[in-house]
C-alpha cells in the first residue's frame, strides 16, 4: 500500500484548519465500538469458563483485568489509527495529537457512562458500607493504580495507532501537475 501522497506546497498554510474534528470523532467512535466488541467477547469467554474456575477466583479476577487492559489497548490503537488516517493535514505530530484527542473523547464518554452517581450511586455506597475503612482504602488504591496504568497504556496505543495510520505527504511545487497514485 502506498502511503505517500503529493500535495501542493502552499505559501500560506496557516489559513487551513489544523484539526479535523471529524477525524477525532471517528477515532473515538471506533475506539468505543471495538472496546464494546472486545468486552462482549471477554464476557463470553468468562461466562463459558466460569464454571470450570470455581476454586480459582483470584485467576478469574486477574484474567479479567488483563483482558480489560488488552482490549483497551487494541481499541485505542484502532481508534488512533482511524483518527490518524482521517487527519486532513497529515503531519505525523498532528496525527498523533488527533489520536490523543480521540482517546480523550472516548475516555470521557466512558467516564460519563460509568459514573457511579449516574447508575445508582446509593447501591455502590451500600455495598461498601460493610467494608472497613482500611480495606476500602486499600482496594481503591489498587483500582486507582490499575486505572492509571490502563489509561496510560491506552493513550500510548492511541498515539502509536495514529502514527501508524498517518499518510506521509511530500510537498511538490505548484507548477508540477499532481500525480494520482493507484490504491489511495
Amino acid at each position: 500500500m502506498i502511503k505517500e501522497l503529493d500535495y501542493p506546497a502552499y505559501a500560506n498554510a496557516a489559513r487551513f484548519q489544523r484539526i479535523s474534528w471529524g477525524a477525532v470523532f471517528a477515532g473515538a467512535v471506533t475506539t468505543l465500538a471495538v472496546l464494546s466488541a472486545m468486552t462482549a467477547l471477554g464476557a463470553g469467554f468468562g461466562l463459558v469458563s466460569g464454571p470450570t474456575l470455581r476454586g480459582l477466583s483470584w485467576s478469574f479476577g486477574t484474567g479479567s483485568a488483563v483482558w480489560m487492559l488488552l482490549s483497551g489497548v487494541i481499541a485505542s490503537y484502532a481508534g488512533g489509527w482511524i483518527a490518524g488516517r482521517l487527519t486532513g493535514i497529515a503531519l505525523v505530530s498532528e496525527s498523533v495529537i488527533h489520536g490523543i484527542a480521540a482517546w480523550g473523547a472516548a475516555s470521557l464518554a466512558l467516564a460519563a457512562v460509568f459514573n457511579p452517581t449516574m447508575i445508582g450511586g446509593h447501591a455502590w455506597t451500600a455495598a461498601y458500607d460493610s467494608l472497613t475503612a482500611a480495606t476500602l482504602a486499600g482496594e481503591l488504591g489498587v483500582m486507582g493504580r490499575f486505572a492509571f496504568l490502563m489509561l496510560a497504556c491506552n493513550a500510548g496505543a492511541s498515539a502509536y495507532g495514529a502514527r501508524e495510520g498517518t499518510r506521509v505527504l511530500r510537498p511538490v511545487p505548484m507548477s508540477v501537475p499532481r500525480r494520482e497514485h493507484a490504491g489511495v
